[in-house]
């Protein structure tokens, strides 16, 4: 019946938990994590960034109507007084190309007169005008006209024009790197957490193996009293110890719990899960070539943002002279239709139109500070490359040297293993205080659980390269 109720107990602990690989923790973390989400919102700006751009080289549409209301001409004229009321419409389109610069238009224009003749001061001394007021008339103008115009200097091939595109687009791609990066860094964050989930986790069974190991010397240490081999000094050493591990367990258990509710936010943890990863240091890192690393690509696309403006600047020094030509018909008639039908009478115009400003301080001073910020980013590409030569130097030196510490850490820990069986050995038979066995077991205890913080610092440093040579999402499946 006892079996039974355990059984029953320990049932929901043996269905819900399990061992989670750092493949599956990771997964989770970048399906959970809220940066990776807000950089693709930002990405999604960059990208509608670009698309308003295109906005230059739209079609637009464009019109007006109104009326107007005209009475007379002069007092002396022999033409008898108007009066007209004049309704106008224009309606037309534009488009510009953005890349050549050139402005196309083409509009077109109506106006109806309605108008009616009035009595002039000589109408009563001519009978021919006086027959001609109060007549009413109306007549319907109109034209059609195509302009184009072609920057021949400044904005010439359309520099000023296509410059929004270009920056935009380079900025998409910016952000693009960033979001590259910034995935990486969470895949490293989420590494990182693991690894220290698996630190703390192998800590406690580290340490309980040790309160346990130590108990059983201090029952030993007791059974000796009790037999006259040993006395109660050493009995207490036993139990001090006992007492000090046991204390050190519930610290890092405490540190445990509290970094559970860390991990809670990234992984669904269940029951009793626990990390499980297969250390290996047989791993060959090589030295990458910092240069083609995405860092230093980003600093790049900084500085061809710097050179289209500083191109884009230096053309707006120029004058702005452009070509001008335009063709008009017009015509007019007594219905919309008449007025259409007769466009006979034509203009054509050619020419060329110039205007600047006299010291342009404003380009001026944009190109001194655009050619300033060129040699600054220079620098900094520079100094970057030299600040991760310097860190992948140090990483690739940390793995070295971590992977020759955790090989002597193993044979120190062989050596204080073969040396405490002998000095219990010695102690069962009378011939070594317990203190110093005490002191040795001391020692292997430390040296297993600086091992266990060797072994994360190995991954780590590795991680950390591969996350700085932009490969770990290449070697690291999730």
């Amino acid at each position: 019946m006892k079996k039974i109720i355990l059984l029953t107990f320990l049932l929901p602990l043996i269905i819900y938990s399990k061992e989670v690989s750092i493949n599956e923790f990771v997964k989770s973390y970048i399906d959970k994590t809220y940066k990776i989400k807000q950089d693709k919102e930002l990405l999604n700006q960059a990208i509608a960034d670009v698309i308003r751009t295109y906005a230059i080289d739209d079609i637009y549409l464009y019109g007006n109507g109104g009326y107007t209301y005209s009475k007379g001409v002069s007092s002396d004229s022999l033409i008898p007084k108007e009066k007209s009321n004049i309704y106008s419409f224009m309606f037309g389109a534009s488009k510009t190309f953005s890349d050549t610069g050139t402005r196309v238009k083409v509009d077109t224009s109506v106006s109806k007169i309605d108008s009616v003749a009035g009595l002039s001061m000589y109408s009563s001394f001519i009978p021919g005008l006086a027959m001609m007021a109060g007549q009413e008339k109306t007549i319907y103008m109109n034209s059609l006209k195509f302009s184009i115009t072609q920057p021949l200097l400044k904005n010439f091939f359309g520099i000023i024009d296509k410059s929004p595109n270009q920056l935009s687009t380079i900025a998409k791609e910016i952000r693009e790197v960033l979001n590259q990066e910034s995935f990486e860094k969470e895949l490293t964050n989420a590494i990182s957490l693991y690894l220290r989930w698996l630190f703390l986790y192998n800590q406690i069974k580290m340490l309980e193996d040790i309160v346990k190991e130590n108990k059983d010397v201090f029952r030993q240490t007791e059974d000796m009293v009790k037999a006259g081999v040993s006395n109660k000094a050493d009995l207490e050493t036993a139990r001090v110890v006992v007492i000090m591990y046991e204390k050190t367990l519930l610290e890092v258990k405490k540190s445990y719990e509290a970094f559970l509710e860390e991990v809670k936010k990234y992984y669904d943890l269940n029951g009793d899960d626990i990390p499980l990863f297969e250390f290996n240091f047989n791993i060959n890192v090589q030295k990458q070539d910092i240069t083609s690393i995405r860092a230093i690509k980003m600093v790049e696309k900084y500085i061809s943002q710097v050179n289209i403006s500083l191109e884009v600047a230096k053309n707006k020094r120029l004058p702005s002279l452009d070509f001008v030509t335009y063709y008009t018909l017009y015509g007019s008639g007594d219905s919309i239709g008449n007025s259409y039908s007769s466009l006979k009478t034509s203009e054509f115009f050619i020419g060329l139109q110039l205007s600047f400003p006299l010291f342009n301080f404003d380009s001026r001073g944009e190109i001194k500070k655009l050619e300033s910020e060129y040699e600054r980013l220079m620098l900094e590409k520079e100094k970057t490359i030299k600040d991760l030569n310097a860190v992948s130097d140090s990483l690739l030196d940390n793995i070295k040297n971590l992977k020759t510490i955790i090989e002597k850490q193993k044979e120190y820990i062989l050596s204080l293993e073969t040396k405490l069986r002998y000095q219990r050995e010695q102690y069962r038979q009378g011939i070594l205080s317990l203190a110093e066995v005490t002191r040795t077991s001391s020692d292997l205890a430390n040296a297993k659980l600086a091992l266990i913080g060797y072994n994360v610092d190995f991954y780590t440093n590795y991680y950390n390269y591969l996350e700085l040579t932009d490969s770990i999402e290449s070697v690291f499946k999730y």
